[in-house]
Order: structure tokens, then C-alpha cells, then sequence
């Protein structure tokens, strides 16, 4: 009801000549067939598919890092990329992507590994379990192959069966042949879930 609202006074501002709304909306919403309103055929017509590359991701978190509110955490970041010989931005230098860090590949790599570390994995076979910069982008797109996860269907009640069917859906959970659940390690490491040979969560400084 909500979506359905939005996309109705959307499409009555188009009477107000110098109004020009733009609508971010995620595609599950846009697409959703249980969605009445008359005239989506017209707005999806009219629509953009905003694609977002790995670099233009990675600028967006270090941005988010450098425009922190706490000036203790923003002041460390700044510090930090100094020893790599990069300089933090304000907003408007980051908005007009004159900022190495929101558009150059190499300097968004070495950012990656002085803050997390080169490889997902310790020691000397560190490098067996991933890139630190690649491993995040891979294991997500590993994850929504579907290309985005479709509404829910309403349920008065919810199962444990029925939770892990919509984990299935989306790629956090899956099962093998052999009925044993498995998790990638993009979301296991993040619930500190432990995996015999897996990444090994890290604990809380």
C-alpha cells in the first residue's frame, strides 16, 4: 500500500509543469505483480536500471568512512590513507569524483588491505582463502544470481522450515545433495559462525 501511494503522487506531480520528481525504488518494488496501481505500466516504461560496478561501491564505503560524523573516526581514516600517500576529500570534491578513493581501482585495493589486511586469512596460507578487496563483490553476487529477491508472499505464521526457504531464496542458505546446510562466508563470518577449513570469524577489538 505504501509503494502503491508513493508511485500515485509521483505521477500527479507530472501536472506541475516545474516539478521534475525522480524516484529511487528498489526493482523487487517496481516489478512487484501485486502492485494495482493503473498506470505503472507507464512508469516502468519511463524507468532507469541504475548499475553499480565493484569500484563504484567500494567509493561509496570509503566515502562514507571519510564524510563520518564522529570527527575522532573520520580523523583516523585521514591518518591512515596518509601513509599511502592518499589525501581524504570533503563532499564536494568526493561528489565531483575528484577523489582517487571514489574512482581508481589501485588506490581503492591498497586502501582495502591497510585497513583489513591483504587477504581474508592469516598466515602463510593467508591467500588461499580470498582477496580481501574481491572476496566482499564475489560472494555477493555469488549470493542475489537471481537478481533480486522477489516480494514475500504474506503468512499469518512462519516456520523454521519456512525461514530457511526464504535464506534459500536469496542465497544466505543452501542445501547439498547430501542435506547438509551450507552458508557462504560472506554471511557466515558476519552471524561469527564457525566452519571447519572456513574463514575464521574475528572477534571484537
Amino acid at each position: 500500500m505504501l509503494t502503491e501511494a508513493l508511485l500515485e503522487v509521483i505521477w500527479a506531480l507530472r501536472a506541475y509543469r516545474t516539478l521534475r520528481p525522480k524516484l529511487f525504488i528498489r526493482p523487487d518494488q517496481l516489478d512487484d505483480d501485486a502492485l494495482r496501481f493503473v498506470e505503472l505500466p507507464k512508469l516502468r516504461t519511463g524507468a532507469v536500471r541504475l548499475e553499480w560496478s565493484s569500484t563504484d561501491l567500494y567509493g561509496l564505503f570509503f566515502a562514507r568512512i571519510a564524510l563520518s560524523p564522529e570527527p575522532e573516526g573520520a580523523r583516523a581514516f585521514e591518518q591512515a590513507i596518509g601513509h599511502l600517500g592518499l589525501r581524504s576529500a570533503d563532499r564536494q570534491t568526493i561528489l565531483t569524483r575528484r577523489w582517487s578513493l571514489a574512482s581508481e581501482t589501485a588506490d581503492q585495493q591498497k586502501t582495502m588491505a591497510l585497513l583489513a589486511g591483504r587477504y581474508m586469512g592469516k598466515g602463510t596460507y593467508g591467500y588461499k582463502k580470498g582477496n580481501t578487496y574481491s572476496w566482499p563483490i564475489t560472494h555477493l553476487a555469488d549470493a542475489q544470481k537471481s537478481g533480486y529477491l522477489p516480494p514475500f508472499a504474506e503468512a499469518d505464521a512462519a516456520s523454521l522450515r519456512d525461514l530457511f526457504k526464504a535464506l534459500e531464496r536469496i542465497g544466505v542458505m543452501f542445501r547439498h545433495r547430501d542435506d547438509r546446510l551450507d552458508m557462504p562466508d560472506l554471511f557466515r563470518v558476519a552471524a561469527r559462525l564457525l566452519k571447519k577449513g572456513g574463514v575464521a570469524p574475528r572477534g571484537r577489538g
